[in-house]
């Protein structure tokens, strides 16, 4: 769990936006159903028992490129891999 948290300290750093900014570290999906995929990925590991203890959804953060962005999760006690 310890390793879990301090994972969660490091990946809240990546910056999440425009991808012409040079400071961001993760920009928009290329398709909304690519985003919506990767939605439905962090809800179906919550269900199948996952913990989601970041993100899991799409940015509200304003912007040309917000339409697409997904925030960064991170799932942690994942079985059956």
């Amino acid at each position: 769990m310890l390793a879990s948290l301090f994972e969660v300290s490091e990946v809240k750093k990546f910056v999440i936006g425009d991808p012409l900014d040079r400071s961001t570290h993760h920009g928009p999906q290329n398709h909304r159903a690519h985003l919506e995929k990767l939605v439905e990925f962090c809800q179906k590991g919550v269900k199948e028992g996952a913990t989601l203890i970041l993100g899991g959804k799409q940015c509200d953060k304003p912007g040309k490129t917000a339409d697409n962005l997904v925030e960064r999760q991170r799932l942690i006690f994942v079985t059956g891999l």
